[in-house]
């Protein structure tokens, strides 16, 4: 498998993930600056977004991330 075709590697805390072409989006628990530099070394990352959320939708994909395989 080649560089460009290596799986992403999710950083430690992520609750859920959802990657949709070339767009990822991820919930972390204890997202810090470190996590954004351990993906951008781990991952081809191009650009990032960084939201805070409120509890109920960290909820709902903390459920979501337990029914994912």
């Amino acid at each position: 498998m080649g560089e460009n075709h290596r799986p992403p590697v999710p950083p430690a805390g992520t609750i859920w993930e959802r990657l949709e072409g070339m767009q990822r989006s991820l919930t972390v628990h204890g997202f810090s600056q470190e996590t954004m530099e351990a993906l951008r070394e781990q991952n081809r990352v191009e650009d990032s977004h960084v939201h805070d959320m409120e509890l109920e939708a960290i909820f709902k994909d903390l459920i979501k991330g337990q029914r994912q395989p």
